[in-house]
């Protein structure tokens, strides 16, 4: 049976704060959710994750369109809607590699 209702290829970055510890200092953990692979990021950014999660996103071609999605019973997690062009998903994590 097909559906209707599934326009586009959509997945999510889950973008989680992981407090200092005694082996490493602030940082974030970001997950693509339809690999499940991270990549973690320096959590002492000079800007709120989601302004620099949304520069990151902008300059990826592979994307039609991202959203926030705000859920105020969650305050341990971002969570980002990501819609890609064409027919498949792309990993986008390596496009966060360069800001460990």
């Amino acid at each position: 049976m097909e559906t209707s209702k599934r326009l586009t290829n959509t997945t999510g970055l889950k973008v989680a704060f992981i407090p200092q510890t005694n082996n490493n200092s602030n940082r974030y953990k970001i997950t693509q959710l339809n690999n499940g692979k991270s990549v973690f990021i320096d959590g002492n950014l000079n800007v709120r994750i989601e302004s620099f999660i949304a520069s990151v996103l902008d300059k990826i071609e592979a994307l039609e369109s991202y959203s926030l999605c705000v859920d105020n019973t969650q305050n341990k997690y971002y969570l980002f809607n990501i819609d890609f062009k064409g027919d498949s998903f792309e990993n986008i994590l390596e496009n966060f590699k360069p800001f460990k």
